[in-house]
């Protein structure tokens, strides 16, 4: 692991650390609850792409992609087995989330969510849409928060020009 560019790393959310005594530690900072979420936004993606083309499209949307390498990632460092592939996400995905992935129940919203589904005979499920929006932000919202805390535009005219 030493020899991947610790940017590719970062990429799945591994941070190499060394420490003095040790061998190089790698350090996850996503979570199940990030992992769980990253498959559903993939998982709408490759819906609208079955929707709109009649099939899935190569490659797959980034979000599944990292969602994939994030639990490639975790199975090596918790010795779990969460889906590293479609078709083992797809049956994990038809069933309820506390079933496959317990850890979910960690995360900060994940109550609402923790016996849901992701998938409902081979569809993305409402529950599924709205954890897919978990894991992205709206790029409007974005835009307006670099905008306000840029300071390029003082409060006032920003909440006038953009209201």
């Amino acid at each position: 692991m030493d020899r991947i560019p610790s940017r590719h790393l970062a990429t799945v959310g591994i941070e190499l650390q060394d420490l003095s005594d040790t061998s190089p530690r790698f350090e996850i900072k996503k979570t199940p609850y990030d992992m769980v979420n990253l498959f559903a936004a993939g998982l709408c993606k490759l819906q609208e792409h079955i929707d709109r083309y009649g099939h899935i499209l190569s490659p797959y949307p980034t979000s599944l992609i990292q969602g994939l390498n994030l639990a490639a990632a975790l199975n090596i460092e918790r010795e779990t087995s969460y889906p590293t592939h479609l078709s083992d996400l797809i049956t994990c995905a038809s069933q309820n989330i506390f079933q496959w992935c317990p850890e979910y129940g960690e995360g900060e919203q994940a109550e609402s969510f923790f016996a849901a589904q992701l998938l409902n005979d081979g569809e993305v499920t409402v529950d599924c849409i709205a954890m897919a929006g978990l894991a992205t932000r709206d790029a409007e919202e974005e835009f307006y928060q670099v905008l306000l805390c840029s300071g390029q535009i003082p409060p006032d005219t920003f909440f006038r020009e953009f209201s």
